[in-house]
């Protein structure tokens, strides 16, 4: 997935994913002026953040808020994790990392999904060993619904048994954290979602 809040500037194939059609089609919007694009030096076309919402609304596509990085979150970070101990392991180093965020801690991954609907939290932070509702279960739940789609999701863990971090980039992870925990692994995974590290 791409971290949209600091991205700048669109290619095609960014374009034909979240307008679900192909990248011709979105190239051929941009040969017919129907959306603004400029060509880099190799010849690849970039559309602008601006230009690009502005297309989307015109012609009537959903327009994602989170895609593009704009603040309707009520939480910062969701942590989904079972055992209490590390939930507050890892809300102890967040709130040493960042000032005046919103942190929210959940048991399980389906109140996790009801939490996500309802706060849109900015970064979910998702443990895979989860009961009711595994963490891949619950990342397969949100990338198959097009208002989670676009949710920056975290995945931690003590390890990753063959094959998992495969699927989980297939899947759409924004990123993997494991345990132990180390704080500068975790700034560096969340720094590109908050402006006010420290």
């Amino acid at each position: 997935m791409i971290g949209n809040k600091v991205k700048r500037f669109f290619t095609t194939g960014d374009i034909a994913r979240y307008c679900e059609v192909d990248v011709n089609t979105v190239k051929s919007w941009i040969r017919n002026n129907d959306i603004q694009a400029f060509t880099t030096p190799s010849g690849h076309y970039r559309v602008a953040r601006s230009d690009f919402i502005s297309f989307i609304k015109k012609q009537g596509f959903t327009y994602e808020p989170a895609y593009f990085g704009e603040n309707d979150h009520l939480t910062d970070f969701l942590i989904i994790e079972n055992n209490r101990d590390q939930a507050e392991t890892l809300t102890y180093l967040i709130n040493d990392l960042y000032k005046d965020v919103r942190i929210e801690m959940v048991p399980d991954g389906f109140e996790g999904y009801l939490k996500i609907s309802q706060h849109k939290p900015k970064l979910v932070i998702l443990d895979l060993r989860l009961p009711r509702l595994t963490g891949l279960e619950l990342l397969r739940v949100l990338r198959s619904h097009k208002e989670t789609l676009y949710t920056k999701v975290l995945v931690i863990s003590d390890y990753l048994e063959d094959g998992i971090l495969e699927e989980l980039n297939e899947i759409g992870v924004d990123g993997v954290l494991f345990r132990p925990l180390n704080k500068s692994d975790l700034k560096e995974k969340c720094d590109p979602y908050f402006e006010n590290a420290m």
